[in-house]
This record gives structure tokens, C-alpha cells and sequence, in this order.
């Protein structure tokens, strides 16, 4: 008897890293148990909370990287499981790819507000 192979198609980096947070975070009990399941005590509930924003928005950059650096841990669950995971290099290659990735970035200082494409400060009104 023939076992089916299980054809996906390529997934984004992104979607990779998504994938990985929920399959941990749905087999976490918080660390209740050594089961070898989910996040370890110190990564349940920062994994978790990460899980669930990738669910209703973009995760940062800042977020991605993190996200990332914790779960490497995890990466014989994640083999088990048929998940691979991106490099931080494929990560960031893929948000320069992005066509409606912000430019740059604005800050407020007190009645002023600026970009950071150059030292253009404007008072708003």
C-alpha cells in the first residue's frame, strides 16, 4: 500500500513563519506538561499573543524577527509537523519585495512632525 504524499503549494516566508506560531501555539498548554507540544514556559505567552495578532494584521518587522529567533527552538516540532521556516535574510527580502511596504517612517515631537526620508519638520496645524 502506497502513503500519499501531501503536496502544498510554496508558501510566502511570512505565511511560513504564521504557520509555525499557530501550530505551536495550538498544541501549547502553557507548559503545564513536559510533552515536548507548543512553547516552552518562557515563550507560551509572548508565542501565543503573537499567534493571534498574525490572525487580524501584519506582524512588524521588529515582531517577525523575534518571532523567528524564538521559535528556531521549536524546529523538531515544526519538522515533525512537515513546517519549514524561513531565514531572517528570506524574511526581509520578501518585505522589500512588498509592494505597499511603507517608505519610511513619521514621528511627532511636540507641534512638529517629520519624516525620516529627511530633515523636513513642518509644524501641524
Amino acid at each position: 500500500m502506497q502513503s500519499a504524499i501531501k503536496v502544498q503549494p510554496e508558501q510566502s516566508p511570512y505565511d511560513q513563519l504564521v504557520e509555525a506560531l499557530m501550530f505551536l501555539a495550538g498544541r501549547c498548554d502553557g507548559a503545564r506538561t513536559f510533552d515536548d507540544q507548543g512553547f516552552n514556559k518562557f515563550d507560551s505567552d509572548f508565542g501565543k499573543s503573537l499567534a493571534t495578532q498574525s490572525q487580524t494584521r501584519r506582524l512588524s518587522i521588529a515582531q517577525q524577527k523575534a518571532a523567528l529567533k524564538m521559535i528556531r527552538k521549536y524546529k523538531g516540532q515544526l519538522e515533525r509537523a512537515n513546517i519549514g521556516l524561513p531565514t531572517e535574510a528570506e524574511l526581509l527580502a520578501e518585505l522589500d519585495s512588498t509592494p505597499n511596504a511603507p517608505a519610511g517612517r513619521i514621528e511627532l515631537e511636540g507641534d512638529y512632525i517629520g519624516g525620516s526620508s529627511g530633515p523636513s519638520w513642518k509644524r501641524r496645524t
